[in-house]
């Protein structure tokens, strides 16, 4: 009796975990006869992480920036962005993880962006432009809905991109 008791409960618990699954919900912990639901809190105060998006564009002057923590990005923009154009410099180091999500329907995440145009617009000058990206750590993307793109390094018309990345490069869609 027990054992045909025991069948129900698993077809019960299968047919409610294949329920949640379709529907984009889950169960985070099963134990024994206990189920335990469980969710998640993002610490956004936490002092291992930039929970904004870095941004350096060199479109007047060579400009830089370096980030000694995590950088996170939760929206259509990328974790980290690096452009110059008209002969300028852009460069940008991170020394930790990079990691960008996006929930949203048709969402994009997108880790590093690294883009470079043109050159410097002088007849004693023949500097192109150019843009790199230095990240120590890892680099990750994830969208649940959308597209996910680890690193996009572009250059038109001479520019020069250059990304670099110590860690593994992931993305997931």
């Amino acid at each position: 009796m027990k054992r045909r008791n025991l069948c129900r409960t698993k077809k019960l618990l299968a047919v409610i975990i294949a329920a949640s699954m379709s529907m984009n919900s889950g169960m985070i912990a099963m134990a024994g006869q206990a189920v335990s639901l469980g969710s998640v809190v993002e610490d956004n105060n936490n002092e291992n992480n930039v929970d904004n998006n870095v941004t350096v564009t060199a479109t007047e002057k060579d400009d830089s920036k370096t980030v000694t923590k995590n950088v996170t990005s939760h929206d259509n923009a990328p974790a980290v962005t690096a452009s110059s154009s008209g002969g300028h410099s852009a460069e940008v180091t991170v020394t930790g993880d990079v990691e960008a999500t996006n929930t949203s329907t048709y969402g994009a995440a997108t880790g590093v962006a690294a883009d470079s145009s043109g050159k410097k617009e002088s007849p004693s000058s023949d500097k192109n432009s150019s843009t790199s990206v230095t990240v120590e750590g890892e680099v990750s993307a994830s969208a649940e809905r959308g597209t996910a793109t680890g690193i996009s390094a572009t250059s038109y018309s001479g520019g020069f991109s250059d990304v670099s990345v110590g860690g593994e490069v992931s993305a997931s869609a």
